[in-house]
């Protein structure tokens, strides 16, 4: 994963670059950056904090372009993902 950060207020954060994102914010994630640098915590592709949000967003108004960048994350939404079985 190629990783770099952001800003939220003074503090530096890290996201990861990866070009099946559909925008830079799918890779956010909330970890200080300075933590990242330091080894203090190893990226896991389930610490993408938005990697859905912007993913079922994307394939609510333009499923293309999901399914161009990101077909996995397309069939999973297609197949009914994301539902609660408590509603």
């Amino acid at each position: 994963m190629i990783a770099s950060f952001y800003f939220i207020r003074n503090d530096m954060y890290t996201y990861v670059e990866s070009d099946k994102f559909i925008r830079k914010y799918q890779g956010r994630t909330y970890i200080l950056y300075k933590e990242y640098l330091n080894k203090k915590v190893k990226l896991e592709f389930d610490m993408l904090e938005e990697y859905m949000s912007v993913g079922y967003e994307t394939f609510v108004i333009n499923p293309k372009l999901l399914y161009t960048k990101d077909k996995e994350l397309y069939n999973f939404f297609e197949k009914g993902g994301l539902q609660n079985e408590n509603v």
